[in-house]
């Protein structure tokens, strides 16, 4: 299953037979089939005709509204299976104390490890800009996660990922400049019972640091991203 991104302002999305088309003035930009989507993403002015949305709900995929900073404005989620049973399991799990920090240290664990591919890569193709460093910090810090003996102190090195990750990228406080970037989107694709799989970090044109055109598309690491067109991003990790 795959997560579909809208970025293309003034888009409209329809239904024909089990298949949505997206189209702009006329033109059609993508048609894929229902059964392959899990997730849509609708970031700025982008229309869904009635249709759509009861197709959307019948196939059981859900529909996320953000703002084109990335900021979500609600999201419309197709009933879920009353399973009693399920839930009551999943918030006993919940109240285990050894279950949910093995839980959350196979989320932190994804998490570093797909911001030290990232930075692997560009160090890789830009040995020179000093990536180096944060990705030996990332690498201590990941071997750090299983001895972590509770949330609090995992949540801590979590943050300190966090903050070495961006400060690779020069978004960090008191780092050193990097060339810019249109768009930074980081994806965290952990599945919970209430929430998509990702987590994403928007930056605008309007920051100082943006000067490519939005008419681009980045390679990072793990996503590709294309600004303001359509891409389909299959999830990296999936965990319940």
């Amino acid at each position: 299953m795959a997560t579909l991104y809208l970025t293309e302002q003034g888009a409209v999305v329809r239904k024909t037979g089990e298949r949505l088309i997206v189209e702009k003035e006329g033109q059609e930009l993508l048609e894929i089939e229902c059964f392959k989507l899990d997730t849509i993403l609708v970031f700025g002015t982008v229309h869904l005709t009635t249709p759509a949305l009861i197709a959307l709900l019948e196939h059981g995929i859900e529909l996320a509204f953000l703002s084109m900073s990335g900021r979500l404005r609600g999201q419309l989620t197709p009933p879920k299976a009353k399973n009693v049973l399920l839930r009551m399991a999943q918030y006993q799990k919940g109240q285990d104390p050894a279950r949910a920090l093995a839980l959350a240290r196979a989320f932190v664990r994804g998490k570093v490890e797909n911001a030290l591919a990232l930075l692997t890569r560009q160090h890789r193709n830009y040995p020179e800009r000093g990536f180096d460093a944060y990705r030996q910090e990332l690498q201590r810090l990941l071997r750090r996660i299983e001895a972590v003996p509770t949330l609090e102190a995992l949540r801590g090195l979590e943050g300190t990922a966090a903050r070495t990750y961006f400060q690779g990228f020069g978004l960090g406080p008191a780092v050193r400049s990097w060339p810019s970037l249109a768009v930074a989107v980081v994806l965290l694709p952990i599945r919970s019972t209430r929430c998509f799989p990702l987590a994403t970090s928007w930056s605008t044109p309007s920051l100082p640091a943006c000067s490519m055109p939005w008419a681009t598309t980045l390679t990072l690491g793990f996503v590709t991203v294309q600004v303001p067109k359509i891409r389909l991003v299959t999830p990296v990790v999936d965990a319940v």
